[in-house]
């Protein structure tokens, strides 16, 4: 199961945060499948907290002066705390890029958001070029 966390997240006004790692030819297929599999796995009743919720994503280039992995727990974390005091962690090349992931992932009801993961990032060092590794995360009703 490539889902990392879905249902372990912050449980916030009804919703749960979620990271779920996929697979595919792009984008739209790696999500999907995703999809697909927290569907089985979860069901379909509509509050699962899972990307079972969701019916989009918003894709976001990879920032090259932060690793996904903070771009995430920095996104995730502003909802519980304040702006002004948290832009003093993140670096001003990516606050913008922060700010706008994290108006995403805390609407509950909004799309799912999408980072491409590097080999690195994933650990996986097969070196198939046909499949794209892909970060979706956010939060859905729970």
């Amino acid at each position: 199961m490539n889902d990392v966390r879905a249902g372990h997240g912050a449980n916030v006004l009804g919703s749960r945060q979620f990271q779920v790692v996929g697979r595919g030819t792009n984008a739209e297929r790696a999500f999907w499948t995703e999809v697909a599999k927290a569907l089985e796995i979860h069901g379909d009743d509509g509050y699962t907290g899972t990307i079972a919720e969701k019916y989009k994503f918003v894709l976001f280039e990879r920032p090259v002066d932060a690793p996904v992995s903070k771009i995430v727990r920095w996104a995730l974390e502003i909802p519980f705390a304040d702006r002004d005091f948290m832009a003093s962690d993140i670096p001003p090349s990516v606050r913008q890029l922060v700010y706008q992931v994290a108006d995403l992932t805390s609407d509950k009801w909004g799309p799912a958001v999408a980072m491409q993961l590097t080999p690195e990032e994933t650990g996986d060092q097969r070196g198939d070029s046909s499949e794209q590794v892909y970060l979706f995360f956010g939060s859905a009703p729970y």
